[in-house]
């Protein structure tokens, strides 16, 4: 549940919920491992929630993590597509229902994906989506609109098929 909410609704309390059952510096020493063995190698981890500025990587780096998790762990875009999903709050064993962030969310042809934003960095998102019979991801970032921009490669996509 609390990697649900880190992706659907983009919660930072279960980021920090998550690192604190492993230690914060054994996760983000974890996080670069996994990153320089998917030859991220301009991705840099400081604090494991992405609210830092000294958090960096590239549209590149983004794409290789991408791939990997859409060819190993389907099941996180499976969660990052859904409109919505229900969890239980463990202490008081209600349902709780979360509202994806995620714009795309729902649409049929998309397969997944990630918002981001802080000042410094505005909105990013990461989408792939399934056109045609095609796959294809887009990554934008730093934009004020991620979703607009996104839409627009999604359209200009679905045009020039």
């Amino acid at each position: 549940d609390l990697i649900k909410a880190m992706i659907v609704v983009s919660s930072n309390d279960a980021a920090a919920a998550l690192v604190f059952s492993a230690g914060e510096r054994e996760f983000i020493d974890a996080m670069q491992m996994k990153a320089s063995g998917l030859k991220m190698f301009d991705a840099a981890y400081i604090e494991p929630t992405g609210l830092s500025a000294l958090n960096q990587s590239t549209a590149s780096d983004l794409a290789k993590l991408t791939k990997y998790i859409y060819e190993n762990y389907p099941e996180i875009l499976e969660i990052s597509r859904q409109k919505y999903l229900d969890i239980i709050e463990l202490k008081s064993g209600q349902p709780r229902r979360l509202i994806n962030v995620n714009h795309f969310a729902g649409q049929p042809e998309f397969l997944g994906g990630k918002t981001g934003y802080t000042e410094e960095a505005d909105r990013n998102l990461i989408a792939l989506f399934r056109l045609k019979d095609k796959t294809f991801l887009t990554i934008v970032l730093g934009a004020k609109s991620a979703v607009e921009e996104t839409k627009t490669m999604k359209d200009l996509i679905s045009s020039c098929q």
